[in-house]
């Protein structure tokens, strides 16, 4: 997959524009000088729709980022199996955060133990605090 900056410059250098077919207002490939016209108002509509362009590119390119978010990995610590809350040290920064089992991903996941290994991805509860989510259990039960 290319990454977002690729497919930026890709974009920007490959897009053509018009004002319509038949208006006289088509505009050449944009490229390093952001394009010829063929009008005098053609380069300003090109900016224009530039503009309009590269927010898209910028979205797509930030959910691209949110959705493909790197998971991290840790060794449960400590679980209360009637409340369903525990702690995980995090591998390779030795933080440990809290979890709930409520945040699982994994179907039928209902408890943990100590030592266990899971995957998970950093949420922020209401007060702001950094806690396990979407967690997932690796390599199954012993």
């Amino acid at each position: 997959m290319k990454s977002f900056i690729e497919e930026f410059k890709s974009f920007i250098n490959t897009k053509t524009w018009s004002g319509g077919p038949g208006t006289g207002d088509e505009i050449e490939t944009i490229g390093p000088s952001l394009g010829k016209s063929t009008r005098g108002n053609s380069l300003q509509k090109a900016a224009s729709n530039l503009g309009k362009d590269i927010g898209k590119a910028i979205v797509t390119g930030i959910m691209e980022a949110e959705t493909s978010s790197k998971r991290l990995t840790g060794t449960v610590r400590k679980f209360n199996d009637p409340k369903g809350y525990g702690f995980v040290d995090v591998d390779g920064t030795g933080e440990r955060l809290f979890f709930h089992i409520n945040e699982s991903i994994e179907p039928g996941l209902g408890w943990l133990s100590y030592g266990e290994r899971i995957s998970f991805e950093i949420g922020e509860d209401a007060k702001g605090r950094n806690h396990a989510v979407k967690i997932k259990l690796i390599g199954g039960r012993k």
